[in-house]
């Protein structure tokens, strides 16, 4: 035993329960006990910590990160024998590893709770004292108080969490000096008084129990008390733990809604709540657990648990949510717009990058992929670490990569038997596409700079010795190329035959330019989804080539949402990054562009007029949503005042500055309105009604519709504008 010269902290061999061991504590049994603390009484009892250190660990020299663990057992029961045996393990890899109790209400004390007051709260007043304890001996400890990592399993977890999220349920106690491991019994007045701050560094968590039931007290709700800044996490759960991986699957997604993308989560396939506590889990637990910390610099070197001789082993999932339109029958012109979830392993998903160059002949284009391509960078490392194949196609440059191993690792990659039939060269239409009309001109190239614009660029490109035709020479530098796991080709037989070998049925494309080279490169998403790879478009993370100065005369932005409805339509669906990295689906700085909803009837014969008139009156300078809606709800919701429904500013559809609302006022016509989120309920700008629904195709009528519009977001109307019914161009 260690002697530290304690005071309220002391050994306690002596006080160790007799009660009976549970699962865990039966895994546990060959772990022999950690060296015992009390740290802290409630309710007249000592609150234990078992504390574990590394081989020579010298605290009056060492200052090792320090890992604390936190039992599970329902907030009722458990014991310190659960973490025994991990905390022996990163004992061993050089942590002071630590598992501390706490105080739990008996039953009888539940009863006796105020009303609204979860039986959690004890649990977490003692964990919140049990990691400032751990903080304030840091010295006698050998540890680094700013490199403290916590977790737990199941209600520890969720203790675990609450102790270091919550500000509140502080034990007054925990400001005494008898929680120091000092001698004294009080601290001389030129030492830090401070309390320390419960705040982590990382979380080790083992299904923890998160509930919505936790809602009746603020206090305990998780839900209440995560951040975007919360600290990364690495959380495991079986996929049978029906009783609370529900709960965590709401954090998770309410974690990327606030942006933080700092959890890796790993499945065990088949298993329930408490799997981690038996073998093999506990060691591929421990195993990812440890290169977690590894990445996060608080360990160095692999895992020296060796890896259970077992096919059993942890999985990780990729969630997202594919967008796709749907059309409502056959040569109708009508779609909607199709939601669908979907699960896909890792290990069967790769992403291409295309195109992503280091130059490009037009600077605008430039700029744009400047803007995203930090957002790419993350979605890559992302998906990197949870085990998807990345695969780099900067198309012209693999001279510049001769001799990289991502470049070696593509080329002797054996080409497959059976290739698909011309999938060495571009597709330039897929037999799904005949049936639309493709919804942009690109045959200037889509250049959008101005003419004063691309004379400087071509000046600057000439400066920098670069071609001005064909200035790309690599992949951008601003997107990481891992030379131990990624691949590097723009061959479409090489992507093929490594998508074959490694399994790969998913695909996710991003880069440039979506009309052109995302779309029509062999390895793009027209090749993909005729040789049956399930294939998406990250359709925040790319970028069109596209000349406002040509049809259908809409803004660049606006182009690139008519091509990736094209894409939704008769090509594949499209998914958003945040949907991997959380936060917002990413928007080009430039893009300012007012959203526009458009409510029809779901079976209105109006709706092709709608459409042209979102692209021909307003595509210049809005963003524009067409969204049917029952006949029903529209008028009712007119007649009330709204035609955004219930109140003006506060039931228009998620993200939307105005709303026209079109449906049939039986005996009078067609009805048309255009409404603002006008906070005050009163934000009609435009009301109508036609006689005729042939009056919506009147240049007249739509003129005036467009500038109500306009009038209405508060936009400018742009000199000498006028809806005009533009044709599309013939296609080659």
């Amino acid at each position: 035993m260690r002697s530290l010269g304690l005071t309220i902290a002391v050994l306690i061999g002596s006080l160790v329960c007799s009660s009976p061991q549970s699962a865990a504590d039966e895994a546990n049994a060959k772990s022999a006990a950690g060296e015992e603390y009390v740290y802290k009484e409630s309710a007249g009892k000592p609150r234990r910590m078992e504390i574990y250190f590394p081989p020579g660990h010298d605290p009056s020299r060492d200052r090792v990160p320090g890992v604390l663990l936190f039992h599970g057992g329902g907030w009722t029961g458990g014991s310190l024998g659960q973490f025994r045996f991990a905390c022996e393990y990163f004992a061993s890899r050089g942590l002071v590893a630590a598992t501390a109790e706490y105080r739990m209400h008996r039953k009888a004390d539940v009863a006796k709770l105020p009303s609204g007051e979860s039986k959690k709260r004890v649990c977490i007043t003692d964990a919140r004292s049990a990691i400032r304890w751990f903080k304030r001996n840091a010295d006698e400890l050998g540890i680094d108080p700013e490199r403290i990592v916590t977790g737990g399993g199941s209600a520890g977890g969720h203790t675990s969490v609450l102790a270091t999220l919550q500000d509140g349920l502080d034990d007054p106690a925990d400001r005494s000096p008898t929680h120091d491991l000092g001698e004294s019994d009080s601290i001389p007045q030129d030492q830090d008084q401070t309390v320390p701050e419960t705040s982590v560094v990382a979380y080790l968590l083992f299904n923890p129990a998160f509930t919505s039931d936790d809602a009746a007290d603020p206090e305990v709700d998780v839900s209440e008390h995560l951040t975007a800044g919360m600290p990364p996490a690495i959380v495991f759960f079986g996929t049978e733990d029906q009783a609370w991986k529900p709960g965590w699957d709401a954090a998770s997604k309410r974690l990327r809604e606030l942006g933080n993308t700092g959890v890796r989560e790993w499945i065990a396939a088949g298993e329930g709540h408490g799997f981690f506590n038996r073998p093999p889990w506990r060691e591929w637990t421990l195993i990812e657990a440890d290169r977690f910390l590894t990445r996060l610099g608080l360990l160095e070197g692999e895992p020296t648990l060796t890896p259970p001789e077992t096919d059993a082993k942890l999985v990780r999932e990729l969630t997202v949510t594919l967008r796709s339109q749907h059309e409502t029958a056959p040569e109708s012109g009508r779609f909607r717009q199709v939601m669908t979830a979907e699960n896909w392993r890792p290990e069967e998903t790769a992403v291409i990058v295309c195109d992503v160059w280091d130059s490009h002949t037009c600077r605008n284009a430039v700029r744009r992929l400047t803007e995203f391509a930090p957002r790419l960078d993350a979605l890559l490392d992302v998906t990197r670490e949870m085990g998807v194949t990345i695969v780099h196609a900067p198309s012209g440059c693999m001279d510049a990569y001769e001799g990289h191993p991502a470049r070696r690792r593509a080329m002797t990659t054996p080409i497959v038997a059976e290739l698909p039939e011309e999938i060495t060269r571009w597709c330039y239409q897929i037999p799904a596409e005949e049936r639309g009309v493709y919804p942009i001109d690109q045959t200037d190239g889509g250049n959008d700079d101005t003419p004063e614009e691309r004379t400087a660029w071509v000046a600057k490109l000439k400066a920098m010795g670069r071609d001005p035709r064909r200035p790309w020479q690599r992949q951008s530098d601003m997107i990481t190329i891992d030379p131990d796991r990624d691949f590097i080709t723009d061959r479409g037989d090489e992507v093929w035959s490594l998508l074959e070998a490694r399994g790969i049925k998913n695909v996710m494309l991003t880069g440039v330019h979506v009309n052109m080279c995302v779309l029509g490169r062999p390895f793009g998403l027209r090749q993909m989804v005729r040789n049956g790879k399930n294939a998406v478009l990250v359709r925040d993370l790319t970028d069109a080539m596209y000349n406002p100065q040509s049809w259908p005369y809409v803004s660049h932005f606006t182009g690139n949402d008519l091509i990736v409805e094209h894409i939704e339509r008769y090509v594949c669906p499209t998914i958003t990054s945040d949907q991997i990295l959380g936060g917002e689906t990413f928007r080009f700085e430039h893009d300012t562009r007012p959203h526009v909803v458009i409510r029809i009837a779901e079976d209105d014969e109006t709706e092709s007029a709608w459409r042209r008139f979102a692209v021909e009156g307003l595509g210049k300078s809005f963003r524009v949503t067409v969204q049917p809606a029952t006949e029903k709800a529209i008028a009712g919701n007119a007649d009330s005042g709204n035609a955004g429904g219930g109140n003006a500013a506060s039931d228009l559809p998620r993200g939307a500055d105005v709303v026209i609302a079109s449906w049939t006022d039986k005996g009078n016509g067609r009805r048309v309105e255009v409404r603002t989120t006008d906070s005050s309920g009163s934000g009609r700008a435009f009301s109508t009604t036609l006689a005729a629904d042939h009056e919506l195709t009147r240049d007249a009528f739509r003129q005036t519709l467009a500038e109500a519009v306009y009038r209405a977001s508060e936009t400018p109307i742009p000199e000498g504008f006028r809806v005009t019914d533009a044709p599309a161009p013939p296609r080659d």
